[in-house]
């Protein structure tokens, strides 16, 4: 984003298995399961960042949705020279659609005002 504006975005979804109340060696089976689906998005969404981020001059980041998924996708190989850069304050998403990236680029271009002394 520049200027508090999209600039370049992609979204989309992908599933990742919840996890499961059975017990024994289906519940080991579906975390595997649920943990390589994580990894390969973490990688996917990395590699997407920085096709994204490719030719474009990168001052700070702004995370946002799961906390534990954009630290995982901070920490892949194709994102290693943008994890150092300076980091906002995060951003609670819901739903990562095209709305919300606008709204997202607004607030974080948005200056915080408290005001201690009213008078």
């Amino acid at each position: 984003m520049s200027g508090g504006k999209v600039s370049a975005s992609k979204s989309g979804s992908r599933y990742v298995q919840s996890r499961s109340a059975a017990g024994g060696s289906s519940q080991q089976r579906f975390a595997r399961r649920r943990e390589n689906q994580a990894n390969a998005l973490t990688e996917a969404v990395a590699g997407y960042a920085a096709a994204v981020f490719a030719g474009d001059s990168i001052e700070y980041l702004v995370l946002g949705g799961d906390t534990a998924l954009s630290a995982a996708v901070l920490e892949e190989k194709a994102l290693k020279e943008y994890s150092s850069r300076a980091k906002l304050a995060f951003l609670t998403v819901a739903d990562p659609n095209a709305t919300v990236l606008r709204r997202a680029a607004a607030d974080a271009c948005a200056v915080r005002i408290d005001v201690t002394d009213p008078l």
